[in-house]
């Protein structure tokens, strides 16, 4: 995939009913052979942004690159989900060997609540 920045556009206010307004961009003039052709308008958020992109192509290609937006998505909560799990078991781990310490007497001999011998 290549991306190309084509240059900045303002969008401005286009009236072509009485009570009706749509937003409206002017594209680069080299880009004048796109004019009469129909465009697909697709909005993609992409990590708290939002692009706007036009087709005029082959749409499966659309469809996978946003595809590959959703895909980006599943794999951050995935792996936000392995680190959270990581993170618990470490703290588990921590936590069994901080019990077992206080279980035992101070001299570490003999586990606290076990029967003695000694009479």
């Amino acid at each position: 995939m290549d991306i190309k920045k084509l240059g900045k556009a303002k969008i401005y206010r286009l009236r072509a009913k009485k009570n009706k307004t749509y937003p409206a961009i002017k594209l680069p003039s080299e880009l004048e052979s796109l004019i009469g052709r129909k465009a697909e308008i697709f909005e993609l958020r992409i990590n708290g942004g939002t692009y706007i992109l036009l087709s005029f192509g082959n749409d499966f290609e659309v469809l996978k690159l946003l595809s590959y937006g959703r895909l980006e998505k599943r794999l951050q909560e995935l792996e936000s989900r392995l680190n959270s799990l990581y993170t618990t078991l470490n703290n588990v781990k921590t936590v069994n060997y901080e019990e077992n310490d206080k279980k035992t007497d101070p001299a570490g001999s003999n586990p606290a609540g076990a029967v003695s011998n000694k009479v």
